[in-house]
């Protein structure tokens, strides 16, 4: 029997949904999370160079074109969905852009606590997954398009 379940304003259905309220309010933290990061992904932009320019991103996108144009479609639907939101993250974007060309060294500061913050939260999350893995397993393969098209770290 398929189970039904609202889930971040979504009916989940199939192996994909979550079966009890734990792992429920932990999916919601992953996404949660995830959202809080692409977002953060936007004002850690080095030197506050736009994704279109040169940069790791630039050159993602120029090994993985179909990759690149997947995470644009995908940013472009979710700004359609939320479009208030969208116009948010990208003022406070252009805040920051604007901040770190007055004051670069602080911007530098900033962005390397918000990397040591990030960092604790990833050894955070590797131990709730060592806890349950199930529950990261299940997440895993219910996101993993959005996974696999993600932008790795340039090394």
């Amino acid at each position: 029997m398929i189970r039904l379940q609202q889930h971040a304003g979504r009916t989940l259905t199939g192996p994909t949904a979550p079966t009890s309220a734990p792992v429920a309010a932990f999916i919601a933290f992953i996404i949660t999370t995830l959202l809080l990061f692409s977002l953060a992904g936007l004002a850690h932009a080095e030197d506050a160079v736009p994704p279109h320019h040169e940069g790791p991103r630039a050159e993602w996108c120029k090994n993985n074109p179909e990759k690149c144009q997947h995470v644009k479609e995908h940013r472009e639907a979710w700004c359609k969905e939320n479009a208030q939101r969208c116009e948010e993250m990208k003022a406070k974007h252009q805040q920051r852009r604007e901040e770190c060309e007055k004051d670069p060294a602080a911007c530098k500061q900033k962005r390397a606590e918000r990397h040591e913050k990030m960092q604790q939260h990833r050894a955070a999350m590797e131990e709730k997954c060592k806890a349950d893995p199930e529950a990261c397993k299940a997440w895993r393969q219910h996101h993993r398009p959005q996974h696999d098209a993600a932008p790795t770290p340039a090394n």
